[in-house]
């Protein structure tokens, strides 16, 4: 028997106030998220480098510098345009059309279950079974060792390293 697979997600928190950080902090542990809290100094440095995000929240009160939480995501949206960012609103009172091209998803604090929703969409949509990965590693290992002569081809137990969005162990 197979043990469960946990896969998980890094995303990338900016978030003020205090008891917000708090429930967001709670959520990802209870939802196969690591929430990382955004630092001002090293923010876009983030972005440019090979970080393994699967996302990024931002409260629409987020002010890093004088740049606003809307420049904010622009800019990451620039910089990595397959991150889905979830905007953090006071309250959600629908969407705005000329910010669906940035944001993928709108949530209140009060309602985790719109971002529940939107993670489910965007992070962990991807399966990958068992026997399709074992099967890809035999196939692979068999090229090699075709290619290699004298050469002893081994390969350990399959895991995910990273497909842009989600990571963890199969």
């Amino acid at each position: 028997m197979e043990k469960a697979t946990n896969i998980v997600s890094k995303i990338l928190i900016y978030e003020n106030q205090k008891e917000a950080e708090a429930r967001l902090r709670s959520f990802c542990e209870e939802n196969s998220l690591i929430g990382l809290k955004a630092c001002n100094s090293t923010t876009m440095d983030i972005f440019t480098s090979n970080t393994d995000l699967g996302g990024v929240i931002i409260s629409e009160m987020t002010q890093v510098g004088e740049m606003t939480a809307v420049q904010i995501a622009t800019k990451i949206h620039d910089i990595r345009p397959e991150l889905p960012i979830f905007l953090r609103m006071n309250q959600v009172d629908g969407k705005n059309l000329a910010l669906d091209k940035v944001f993928a998803g709108y949530f209140a604090i009060d309602r985790l279950d719109l971002l529940r929703d939107c993670l489910n969409k965007y992070l962990f949509t991807t399966y990958y079974p068992m026997a399709l990965i074992r099967g890809m590693q035999e196939i692979s290992g068999t090229a090699i060792a075709a290619n290699l002569k004298n050469c002893d081809i081994y390969s350990s137990a399959p895991y995910l390293v990273n497909d842009q969005v989600i990571y963890g162990e199969l």
